[in-house]
């Protein structure tokens, strides 16, 4: 807990049935910038969290994208991404639609697509 708070807090503990609605409802508790979260599983080992193993494929498909940059600097080519977290979130929001799918689960297709593209570039 951190010792510079203005005023007094309470500790609730919050339990949701799927990633989704923790995802989304996390996310909007933080935008409310009145909540602190912490770690309540400080002793558990980082590879046996719960999504410890979508962290994972998250980090993997980061690097296959930075492989993916270098190819295009070393073709001259440039890449533009969006201009805020706004925009991103917006495109993300599209690209769910157009490919049909839930946001939440879209990281699958996002996924396929840098290891197609990847491939195509390693050949």
């Amino acid at each position: 807990m951190s010792n510079f708070r203005s005023q007094e807090m309470h500790l609730y503990k919050v339990c949701f049935n799927s990633f989704a609605n923790a995802h989304q409802s996390v996310r909007q508790i933080g935008s409310t910038k009145m909540c602190q979260f912490i770690d309540l599983n400080p002793q558990a080992q980082p590879h046996k969290l719960l999504f410890a193993q979508t962290v994972s494929r998250c980090v993997a498909t980061e690097r296959k994208i930075e492989a993916i940059n270098k190819e295009y600097a070393r073709n001259g080519m440039e890449q533009k991404g969006p201009k805020s977290l706004r925009d991103l979130d917006e495109c993300i929001r599209c690209i769910a639609q157009d490919k049909q799918k839930n946001q939440n689960m879209l990281f699958e297709t996002i996924e396929a697509d840098v290891n197609s593209k990847l491939q195509f570039i390693e050949g």
